[in-house]
């Protein structure tokens, strides 16, 4: 039977059951691969020259990385404590493997909002948290002082 993810290595750089092992695991890159086919549509791409062909790809390789790297923190902090999260999905709690696309979405109804004073200055806010999200900033081990009007917005 002919293996369907074909490996290039000289028969002296790895043994057999090395090889066999790096065979197996390469399903973790099909995993990004497939990801990156599937919910991200990364093609078609409609640049013409060379240099923003490779930036653009440089940019999505940053930000597919960046989508890992959030769900291995949540994963291993999950581990750690031992408890996922509740509420998360619909019908389900103690979710151990939360992916980033969903983590993220619990927080597209965050309003960033200025209100102008009488005196000229403004007041800045931001949405107030809910339990899940403040569940999910601690295990993606983001400080809670993070999530504020002036550190988020004030330039000044």
């Amino acid at each position: 039977m002919k293996s369907r993810y074909p490996m290039a290595i000289h028969p002296e750089q790895l043994s057999i059951e090395a090889a066999m092992m790096a065979h197996k695991k390469q399903y973790k890159c099909e995993h990004t691969f497939r990801r990156a086919k599937g919910p991200y549509s990364l093609e078609p791409v409609y640049l013409h020259t060379p240099e923003r062909i490779e930036a653009f790809l440089l940019l999505f390789k940053i930000a597919l990385q960046m989508v890992v790297l959030i769900e291995r923190t949540a994963r291993q902090s999950i581990r750690e404590r031992d408890y996922g999260l509740d509420n998360f999905m619909p019908n389900r709690i103690d979710v151990r493997n939360p992916r980033t696309e969903y983590m993220l979405k619990e927080f597209e109804d965050i309003v960033k909002g200025e209100i102008p004073l009488p005196d000229g200055h403004t007041y800045g806010f931001v949405s107030e948290l809910n339990a899940l999200q403040h569940e999910i900033l601690s295990i993606l081990q983001v400080p809670l002082c993070y999530y504020d009007y002036q550190y988020l917005f004030d330039s000044s």
